[in-house]
């Protein structure tokens, strides 16, 4: 194969949410992609959740609409239950072997009527439940798998053991079943390849005094969570496996195989403690507990809107935390599970419960470095990469996920689109020859004949509403010719079958009665464009979390609350209009927010990529505070980067820098924005107009000012992080750094800075200031670390110093926890305060010299007091306070002028909170870096290559196309009173010429100027009046 076609297409290997996000992004950029698993459908870890974190949503509701547009992407080709057999060829020119193992099922013929599995006699243990229960030989991996083709294993199934049996090849209506199928040997020449193999879970069984596999009554957390989804072993009941009863205690076991030096997993696997509290908040919503207790080291809830969730289950009487470590677990004569653990004193407890869950760490899976792709990987097995890029140690082979280190679901989505955004940087952007192309022949027919769908979603749904009773009530209602219940209506055989009944049965109104059309729209719209109509002729009732969700303790009524919705629903749909058509010519320039290393990274990754970019920095300079990081403090690998890249930022030509500029004005939509750029300069002010495609805010964040807290601004021996971090800086420049320490990267040499750093005996940390309190209930996530590698360098310039800090929990998740490790092996002294009575410090002199006396609760924290205990008392010569990050004062600015949201904690809110953190609500505009949320640099890096991949894939296009809800006006109704103009928060309409102008790309369909106008004279595209009649006359009936 050629050179210049293998450069247009990229391998991505795994098919978890890392893969699958990789393959989605790749497509969308004009890659043609082959997406490989081992498994027989996609889906990987994500798949076996039941909900997620902090809303409690259902993961598979979440999933679902990812799967389908993989197997919807044209650009995509699936390629599971297949392995990799050799990789040759270099960069741009790769040669892989894969070997298709056979489902003795034809792909093409199933149409996952069940029919097989159904039938076959033999059971055998399911993987996908992790053999918690039993399916048969021949088996779906899972309800809504992509793609929904059974296998037969081989190894238990009747035929190929005996010699007899076939009875689902005999009773198969599409012949599907074939049992001459062999391996296929398949070659590819791809240009990149994705590692996205992701992770293994820790075995408990090496622990031995758990006694894991002993009780079938100790579960590890994944286990744990295939038994509370409505797919697993018990329908979603919390029961103990051993006698089916439900248990009245329950204990969760953090760090099972992390944080552990003697089972050589010394990092935190950073997602366990969140799973663990939404599993304990899940537990408690099912009844019947008395009492959960958590046995942890520390509570890590670092993740956006994770300390927000910690202080619910906190708040929660049943929930006991005991910060302790669990030495032994054993079921004891009475069939209840004994838990010896040592006490903050030292002594020995026991608790007993009737469940207990295994927080197992996460482990690299094996061979996702050695083996075919002969990768370097660090001393646990993760993949290594380049400082500040996704590539591994042989080039044109990237790794995301969990196969290269501990990742959360936000983390390994933004890991993936990083990834792809290097795959450009070597490949370059391929050219694309389906711009613009969309179906706008689609049909609208004005005859009614509505087709119903009722989805049991599992038992989320179908466990408190009857959906059959709904499905007979639908189909009494007028215009439906057609209603039927589903398991789970977002899967792919699913869709397939609602597409065809929609083409057989005539039908011309899709009405599906499931979960929220915020997720699932796009999935049903698709199904009708599928059936070549337009989409406009779908409509969703909420029966999930209108009526299951929020009634689920009364049943009847639930069931009756769904009736009126699909009956509602019915009413609306039966008048409703076609989606408008939309097009437009995209601008390839990007506007990016802030000259941090977040905006300067993208600002430099578009620009290679032939995309003109305008920086807007408000201040005089670029950098941000990134000018005084010292998070790579032991290579200076960060410093060179950082170099680098401001003199990219500065030199590119197509990279155009406003110092000292702010955004004055915003208008547009995706592909087509308007602004006004204020810049002051040395010759004064001027006003600049930008054209552009897409926006980048990367503000970044600002450090709180403690003024009033621990005698800030009142003490001299009293300083923050940020202060002590420039001073550090100015000792490391100094000094000469690379001339004493380990690395090999030496600072350029400045002016001598004074400081009086080496004259400390005694300093002290003081973690969480500002953060985790009423005001800011948010963690800071950043804080731990930055304290505990700030104690790391000054422990290694003076190995004398004393240094003691001060925490409620130290969150130094994922591999940061080998810094904390090294600074207690250094010395350093953590000691545990209780936020309600935090430390109290007053000032004091050590002969001439000022210093500060802090006095500590030590209730349960060490006996090493110096006074009367409880209380500890240290006097120290500097106290370090560790300051909350806080928005920027721009962001409330920003917001107002974007119409965006902000979070609750004042960032910038993202698309969706697990899938799309790179994305805000408006299309076309994207948050990186500080401005989401607080991020290390290297974190802020990732982020800004994660959004340049989301703003080149809008870019690359020539043309926006898209059906869209607008509004028209009518003129002849219209009286100029200029109401719309002055309430839609978009600012479409405009006054011209004498007339409303309603510009419907910019329209977001919101309905509010219809709302509002006086005279009926804006009339929305697709909702009209007459629909809303019909609604209500329905329920009133």
């Amino acid at each position: 194969m050629a050179k210049r076609k293998a450069k247009g297409s990229v391998l991505v290997i795994g098919g978890g949410v890392a893969g699958m996000e990789s393959a989605i992004q790749c497509a969308q950029l004009g890659f043609k992609v082959f997406l490989l698993d081992q498994a027989p459908s996609i889906g990987g870890h994500m798949s076996q959740l039941d909900k997620t974190f902090p809303t409690n949503d259902c993961a598979m509701c979440i999933l679902s609409p990812r799967m389908h547009e993989v197997k919807s992407q044209g650009n995509i080709r699936l390629l599971t239950y297949c392995r990799v057999e050799a990789i040759q060829g270099s960069a741009g020119n790769f040669s892989v072997a894969i070997r298709k193992l056979p489902r003795f099922v034809d792909e093409d013929k199933c149409i996952g009527c069940g029919t097989c599995t159904e039938k076959c006699p033999v059971k055998i243990p399911d993987l996908f439940n992790l053999g918690l229960n039993q399916t048969k030989a021949i088996h779906q991996l899972y309800p809504q798998a992509v793609p929904a083709v059974p296998i037969i294993e081989k190894d238990f199934c009747r035929y190929f053991l005996k010699g007899k049996c076939r009875i689902c090849e005999k009773l198969c209506p599409t012949k599907a079943v074939d049992f001459n199928q062999s391996d296929d040997l398949l070659m590819l020449n791809v240009g990149a390849i994705i590692n996205a193999t992701g992770f293994s879970t820790f075995d408990p069984e090496r622990i031995a005094d758990y006694n894991y596999g002993l009780s079938p009554d100790i579960l590890t957390s994944l286990e744990f969570e295939r038994l509370l989804s409505p797919t697993g072993p018990s329908g979603g009941e919390l029961i103990r496996l051993s006698d089916g009863k439900v248990p009245r205690k329950l204990a969760f076991v953090q760090c099972v195989g992390s944080r552990d030096v003697t089972l050589n997993r010394p990092y935190c696997s950073e997602i366990c403690c969140l799973i663990s509290f939404k599993q304990a908040m899940l537990a408690l919503d099912r009844g019947g507990l008395d009492e959960i207790a958590i046995f942890y080291i520390d509570r890590r809830a670092q993740e956006k809107e994770g300390e927000e969730y910690l202080v619910r289950l906190d708040k929660e009487e049943r929930v006991r935390f005991i910060k302790g470590k669990v030495a032994r677990i054993f079921p004891d004569e009475n069939g209840s599970l004994v838990l010896d653990y040592s006490d903050l004193e030292g002594g020995f407890q026991t608790f007993r419960a009737d469940m207990v869950v295994l927080a197992v760490g996460i482990e690299a899976k094996k061979g996702a470095a050695s083996g075919l792709m002969d990768l370097e990987a660090d001393p646990w097995g993760f993949v290594n990469t380049r400082e500040f890029n996704l590539e591994s140690s042989r080039p044109g082979i990237f790794v995301c996920g969990g196969a290269r280190r501990p990742k959360s679901i936000p983390g390994t989505v933004l890991d993936s689109d990083a990834a792809v955004s290097d795959v450009c940087s070597l490949l370059g952007l391929p050219l694309r020859k389906d711009q613009g192309r969309e179906r706008g022949e689609l049909i609208a027919p004005q005859d009614v004949r509505l087709g119903v769908f009722v989805c049991r979603c599992g038992t989320n749904i179908a466990s408190v509403v009857n959906t059959a009773e709904v499905v007979e009530f639908a189909r009494s209602l007028p215009g439906v010719v057609w209603a039927q219940e589903n398991l789970f209506s977002c899967s792919s055989d699913a869709t397939k079958e609602m597409a065809k009944t929609v083409r057989e049965k005539g039908i011309t109104r899709l009405l599906v009665a499931s979960c929220t059309p915020r997720t699932h729209l796009p999935i049903f719209q698709d199904v009708m464009k599928q059936a070549g109509m337009n989409p406009g002729f779908v409509s969703m009732a909420n029966i999930r979390e209108q009526c299951a969700w929020v009634h689920k303790k009364d049943p009847e009524k639930a069931t009756e609350k769904a009736k009126s919705l699909v009956k509602a629903a019915v009413g609306k749909i039966s008048g409703s209009r076609a989606l408008s058509f939309l097009t437009s010519p995209i601008v390839k320039r990007a506007l990016v927010l802030g000259g941090g290393v977040s905006g300067m990274t993208a600002a430099v990754t578009m620009a290679e990529q032939n995309i003109d970019v305008v920086l807007v920095e408000k201040t005089d300079h670029l950098g941000g505070r990134s000018l005084h990081s010292l998070e790579d403090f032991r290579t200076g690998h960060f410093e060179v980067h950082f170099n680098k890249l401001v003199d990219q930022v500065l030199n590119h030509p197509r990279i155009t820098v406003y110092l000292n500029a702010t955004l004055e004005a915003f208008s547009g939509s995706a592909g087509n924005f308007t602004s006004r750029v204020r810049v002051v300069g040395k010759q004064g002010e001027k006003e600049v107009d930008l054209n552009y495609g897409a926006l980048i805010i990367a503000i970044g964040a600002r450090t709180l000012n403690p003024c009033g807290l621990y005698g800030y601004g009142e003490m001299d021996a009293v300083c923050t992080q940020a202060e002590l971090e420039r001073e550090l800086k100015a000792e490391l420049d100094n000094r000469n750094w690379g001339h004493d320490f380990p690395g090999n990267y030496v600072r350029p040499s400045g002016a001598y800075f004074e400081t009086t750093l080496s004259r400390i005996r005694h300093l002290c940390m003081i973690q969480c200031v500002g953060s985790r309190s009423d005001e800011r209930p948010y963690c800071s996530r950043v804080c731990c670390t930055r304290a505990v590698n700030h104690a790391v360098i000054l422990k290694t310039l003076y190995p004398h110093m004393n240094i003691t800090i001060l925490y409620r929990d130290i969150r130094t998740y994922g591999f940061n926890e080998l810094l904390y490790q090294e600074a207690r092996e250094k010395g350093v002294v953590f000691i545990k305060y209780d936020p309600e009575n935090p430390p109290a410090v007053s000032p004091v002199r050590l002969g001439k010299q000022k210093a500060v006396s802090i006095e500590v609760k030590n209730k349960g924290y060490g006996s090493s007091a110096t006074c009367e205990d409880p209380v500890l008392c240290l006097t120290v010569d500097r106290l370090v306070l560790s300051e909350a990050t806080l928005p920027t004062d721009d962001h409330e600015t920003l917001a107002r002028l974007l119409k965006l949201p902000l979070s609750a904690s004042g960032f910038f809110m993202e698309k969706h909170l697990k899938l799309g953190p790179a994305e805000t609500q408006l299309e076309g505009v994207y948050v990186c870096g500080q401005a989401h949320y607080p991020k290390t640099v290297s974190e802020s890096v990732i982020h800004a290559k994660a959004v340049s991949a989301k703003a080149l894939a809008l870019l690359s296009q020539d043309v926006k196309v898209r059906f869209a809800p607008t509004v028209s006006v009518n003129t002849g109704r219209c009286v100029r009173c200029l109401t719309c103009v002055r309430v839609c928060p978009y600012e479409v309409p405009v006054f011209r010429a004498g007339e409303i102008f309603i510009d419907k790309l910019k329209c977001q369909g919101c309905g509010i100027c219809v709302a509002e106008c006086p005279n009926k004279a804006i009339e929305p595209d697709i909702i009209a009046d007459s629909q809303v009649v019909k609604e209500l006359e329905l329920l009133v009936r």
